[in-house]
């Protein structure tokens, strides 16, 4: 039910996932219930939780990404993990040199959650 979701009180976590994974079933509840000011302050959490996983390293210079989502619900056999580099100007480009298939990982297929590279 709606009004369970809304329910839900978010808890910190060391696993942003799973703080974005309870603002937004929460944010889903209170939409539907009409709580539409508790909506908008989960939507703003998430805000938080995405800056926290899509950052810039240190440097300002390299920016990693993944195509893996949110724990096991985003299972897929294909995850990889790629490279921006961020020019002087801020302008974006693809680093050709740098995927990684964790379908190919040494011991078996992995997957690239929650890591932070420095």
């Amino acid at each position: 039910r709606w009004s369970d979701a809304a329910l839900l009180v978010p808890q910190p976590s060391r696993f942003p996932a799973t703080q974005a994974l309870t603002h937004y079933a929460h944010a889903l509840g209170a939409i539907h219930i009409g709580a539409i000011d508790d909506a908008s302050r989960d939507v703003q959490q998430l805000a938080v939780v995405r800056d926290a996983l899509l950052k810039a390293k240190q440097d300002c210079r390299r920016l990693y990404f993944t195509n893996s989502a949110i724990s096991t619900i985003d299972y897929s056999t294909r995850y990889s993990m790629q490279l921006i580099q961020i020019g002087p100007d801020g302008r974006m480009k693809l680093d050709p040199n740098f995927k990684i298939d964790f379908a190919k990982a040494p011991d078996g297929p992995a997957r690239p959650h929650d890591m932070l590279l420095n």
